[in-house]
């Protein structure tokens, strides 16, 4: 389920995500920010924020992937593809 609702002063948006099984709550989580209105100086500003965030993203994973090599952690690869392509076919009842 996913629910996007604004303040009534218009300034501040949320966007959440609820995901949920048979069992319950699978995933619960959300964004928010305030609001601008579009000009030259909130698109610059975008613009020199993201590649900060970028950059942030990437060393992030590179922090946790040297954590992993530090605990020795292994590596799990990815098994080999079948020899003959896999297909599921329904049988009609007989």
């Amino acid at each position: 389920r996913f629910m996007r609702s604004t303040r009534p002063d218009g300034e501040r948006c949320v966007a959440r995500i609820d995901y949920d099984d048979a069992d319950g709550a699978v995933l619960q989580t959300s964004v928010s920010g305030t609001l601008t209105p579009v000009s030259p100086r909130s698109m610059r500003r975008a613009l020199w924020r993201h590649p900060a965030m970028t950059l942030g993203v990437i060393g992030r994973i590179h922090l946790q992937a040297a954590r992993l090599w530090f605990k020795r952690v292994g590596f799990v690869t990815k098994p080999a593809p079948p020899g003959a392509a896999v297909t599921r076919q329904e049988h009609p009842p007989a």
